[in-house]
């Protein structure tokens, strides 16, 4: 979870997608914030001057923030609460040894870096 905004968040106006894991964060830090229904609400309140900052998922943030925002805002400060994704498949899959392995050797030959690059910027 990071901070999408134009300048510092404290005493700014915060939004956040109701129910979040984001929400719960500001919630148990008091930090005060507004909700909308969906990440893209927010971030065109954002645009629009209605909010501040964003709080929210960083990967979430970094591909609106040039794809939706289109460049008109930018992700800035650092990872607020770590939070770790994951992929499920079905107990005893065969897929399992495949999908680690095709991870791995993404991380290893470049490949992440390059997905990261082209779909979350630079």
């Amino acid at each position: 979870m990071t901070i999408l905004h134009r300048s510092r968040i404290a005493g700014k106006r915060v939004v956040t997608v109701v129910g979040s894991t984001a929400a719960q964060y500001l919630t148990d830090n008091y930090i005060g914030f507004s909700t909308t229904e969906t990440i893209e609400e927010a971030i065109d309140q954002l645009i629009n001057g209605h909010a501040d900052a964003i709080v929210y998922d960083a990967p979430v943030l970094q591909y609106l923030a040039i794809t939706e925002a289109k460049g008109e805002v930018q992700v800035v400060g650092s990872i607020l609460q770590p939070e770790y994704y994951g992929m499920a498949l079905p107990l005893g899959s065969p897929l399992r040894k495949v999908v680690n392995k095709a991870i791995l050797d993404a991380f290893q030959n470049g490949t992440f870096d390059d997905l990261h690059a082209k779909w979350f910027g630079e």
